[in-house]
């Protein structure tokens, strides 16, 4: 684990490293503001709350284990569908923000409007042109269900239809947990491997395919620019851009 430190505008920093299991039940208040990189040491498929396990390939009636060979079974405890994270293909930051702050709004719908213009101007930073937060309505609900990135949620963070940046959410009595995961240069579609045809169905499979092929954006195949080329970019590029976008006291 490296070092933490904290930002002049308020923010702790830190760096966490780890099975995916165990960086996903990390604490969860109380808590100041933090923005935490997560950095996951193995390959890892993770449910979310309220998902069976039958959906994986030779994980019936298992909640947890490992799928193949050197890949973990994890769950989170927000909504959603799976999440498929290769080391060092994505970046993975969890931002915690305790209710009270000025930053916080109880209206759920509105409450991820300042975490997505910091990714938005981020991406700016690296040069991504054309990010924008997704509209209020989930693109498509059944598939979303059941990978998160086969369809785009509200206030995600899309380039045109296609989705660069996933973002959940976990609420409790001490503030919010927002997790953010970018693809860096995984291909979105091998999630697909991991999930039984059988328990999903031909048709739906289908339908996911072909929205992990079409909706769905690396940052590689952003065509990053500014100083970074399409396929030196880094996960610390990235953390530092987006560290560097986040507001201090006052929302803006």
């Amino acid at each position: 684990m490296r070092s933490m430190s904290e930002s002049e505008l308020g923010w702790r920093l830190e760096w966490r490293s780890g099975s995916v299991g165990e960086l996903h039940t990390l604490e969860e208040g109380p808590f100041s503001r933090t923005a935490r990189v997560c950095e996951a040491e193995g390959e890892a498929v993770v449910l979310s709350s309220a998902m069976s396990a039958e959906l994986l390939a030779g994980q019936a009636g298992s909640a947890s284990g490992v799928i193949r060979s050197g890949v973990e079974v994890a769950r989170r405890r927000s909504g959603g569908g799976i999440v498929h994270l290769v080391p060092d293909a994505h970046v993975w930051i969890d931002v915690l923000l305790p209710r009270g702050d000025l930053l916080w709004t109880d209206d759920v719908s509105q409450s991820g409007e300042w975490l997505a213009e910091v990714w938005i101007r981020a991406l700016g930073d690296m040069g991504v042109v054309g990010a924008t937060m997704a509209d209020a309505h989930w693109s498509d609900p059944e598939l979303g269900r059941i990978v998160c990135f086969a369809a785009t949620g509200p206030g995600e963070i899309v380039v045109g239809e296609r989705k660069l940046v996933g973002i959940s959410q976990r609420r409790n009595r001490h503030g919010a947990r927002f997790q953010c995961v970018v693809y860096l240069n995984q291909e979105p579609e091998a999630v697909l491997g991991f999930l039984d045809v059988g328990a999903i169905g031909e048709d739906l499979m289908g339908r996911l395919a072909q929205a992990l092929t079409e909706r769905v954006l690396t940052l590689e195949g952003a065509g990053v620019t500014g100083g970074i080329s399409e396929t030196d970019v880094t996960g610390e590029d990235v953390v530092d851009a987006f560290f560097s976008r986040l507001p201090g006291a006052v929302p803006g």
